[in-house]
């Protein structure tokens, strides 16, 4: 395992599952980037706009964020309450962490969906489902 790195700054004490970066760019079942939006292209667009690596970062994130919608969007929440912010101090999330509830934030990159979470995913139709206590309680890979 590595850190993350932004122009020789250690990013958040995170770190990636594997040192080959090829394995975070493979498409599979469940992440298919190959999709009609050609990410190599959004990632010039995004670039162009961007006046060093951070800002391209900055702008990679807030275009996820802002512009793809994720299943808490279209489950009907509003958005706009939500706090997910970019920063390199510090990770600040959409919602927090409940401890009480046995949640927790690993600081590691998977380089592959957890096939727990796949599980979960797929079985279940809609978020409500998924949040009514058919989230994963334990991740299967290894940590």
């Amino acid at each position: 395992m590595r850190g993350i790195y932004i122009m020789g700054v250690d990013l958040m004490n995170l770190k990636t599952q594997f040192n080959d970066m090829t394995l975070y760019l493979e498409a599979t079942d469940i992440i298919d980037f190959k999709q009609s939006l050609d990410v190599a292209d959004l990632s010039r667009n995004i670039a162009t706009l961007s006046t060093d690596e951070i800002d391209f970062i900055k702008n990679s994130f807030e275009y996820v964020r802002d512009k793809i919608s994720h299943s808490a969007d279209i489950g009907g929440n509003d958005s706009k309450r939500l706090k997910a912010q970019f920063s390199l101090e510090q990770e600040k999330l959409a919602f927090p962490i409940r401890v009480e509830k046995g949640e927790e934030d690993i600081p590691l990159i998977f380089a592959h969906p957890d096939e727990n979470v796949i599980k979960a995913l797929t079985t279940h139709k809609t978020t409500e489902q998924l949040w009514d206590g058919n989230l994963p309680t334990e991740l299967k890979y290894a940590l």
